[in-house]
């Protein structure tokens, strides 16, 4: 990009952004896959159908019979998403293969607070084509159960596929992906006035409601003149899907951010390089997924096979403990623990009930 600016005499006279660069380099590399390579994932996945009841997938392809995109899933990812696919963080990244084929996972939390996949696709491009293929393509092999909440980075070609696709979805963006550019957007007021990140963050972490919220944002854009800053009008404008104020009565599984996807991204380094073949991909993509059932399964027996230590003479402590999973019960426990340093008083009678606060 560096290169056409220079060229060009300006960004602004390049007539595309850096996306745009992106599909079309990528396009052009993927031009060479090669033949052998797509025919060995097609018998992949021909053969995981044929030995696993249950494995989907699709594969799209130009015009020539060329592989565009493609997603799969298997029995377990399916069935586990029928019982967590309330929310779903969706993400891609380039590291994965030779290609640079962007690999993106359907990630959410299970019982155990782990990171569990729905499925996941390796395409040509991250253009609105591609994601609305893809989503429309996942949404049938899960037997089209929408998710509540979606989380996704601040793409606007996954928007677009998101709002055509699932358009009663609540599409949340990743409130990190957000707010990791307003120091560069805001270099000069960060380093004029020492007190603008305290301020900024109270702004937007500390505030319980949309009015606290809005009376908040008013003041930081007039106590340090921001009113006229495009960047700050753009992501105010996107305000109902990333402030925590706007989001507070929507289910988010404990999520905020599409670190989950992210992590697993992560993970699944450690069994694929940048120059694996798309045919092993697919092979080692199977060998990290059965580590995350086994990952799962041990957990399990944890749960069946231990007890945990009580911390209150609550009874519903005891019971919790006979219902949730490890994890799940730590968390209650502490909100129980917790709740000890608040005293309860009645504060009025209606109709012979007794509130008590």
């Amino acid at each position: 990009m560096s290169v056409l600016s220079k060229e060009s005499g300006g960004d602004y006279n390049i007539g595309c952004i850096n996306k745009n660069v992106q599909n079309y380099l990528g396009n052009r590399r993927r031009q060479f896959l090669g033949e052998g390579d797509a025919q060995s994932l097609y018998t992949y996945f021909l053969e995981s159908e044929h030995n696993s009841p249950g494995f989907v997938y699709s594969i799209q392809v130009d015009e020539n019979g060329s592989m565009e995109n493609c997603f799969w899933a298997d029995a377990r990812s399916r069935a586990t998403y029928q019982y967590f696919g309330d929310v779903v963080t969706f993400d891609a990244t380039y590291l994965t293969n030779r290609y640079k084929m962007p690999f993106v996972p359907f990630t959410e939390v299970n019982h155990h607070h782990q990171s569990v996949m729905f499925g996941c696709a390796l395409l040509i491009n991250e253009t609105t084509e591609s994601y609305t293929w893809l989503l429309k393509t996942w949404l049938e092999t899960m037997l089209g159960r929408a998710p509540t909440t979606i989380i996704t980075d601040d793409d606007k070609a996954m928007a677009k596929a998101i709002a055509e696709v699932l358009p009663n979805t609540t599409h949340k963006l990743c409130l990190w992906h957000m707010l990791q550019k307003v120091p560069e957007h805001l270099a000069r007021v960060y380093n004029k006035y020492p007190q603008f990140q305290q301020d900024f963050y109270h702004c937007i972490h500390e505030t319980l409601t949309i009015e606290e919220f809005e009376f908040e944002w008013t003041e930081i854009l007039l106590k340090y003149k921001l009113e006229d800053n495009s960047w700050l009008q753009g992501i105010y404008a996107r305000r109902e899907k990333w402030v925590p104020a706007y989001l507070r009565g929507i289910f988010c599984a404990g999520m905020s951010t599409t670190q989950r996807s992210e992590s697993m991204n992560k993970f699944f380094k450690d069994f694929v390089r940048l120059s694996t073949m798309v045919r092993d991909f697919v092979h080692q993509y199977d060998k990290a997924l059965k580590a995350r059932y086994l990952s799962e399964k041990e957990k399990d027996v944890k749960t069946k096979t231990t007890k945990p230590i009580m911390r209150t003479c609550f009874k519903v402590e005891e019971e919790a403990a006979k219902i949730y999973t490890r994890k799940s019960f730590i968390h209650f426990q502490e909100e129980l623990f917790q709740s000890q340093r608040y005293k309860a008083s009645k504060t009025r009678e209606e109709d012979e009930k007794k509130y008590i606060w």
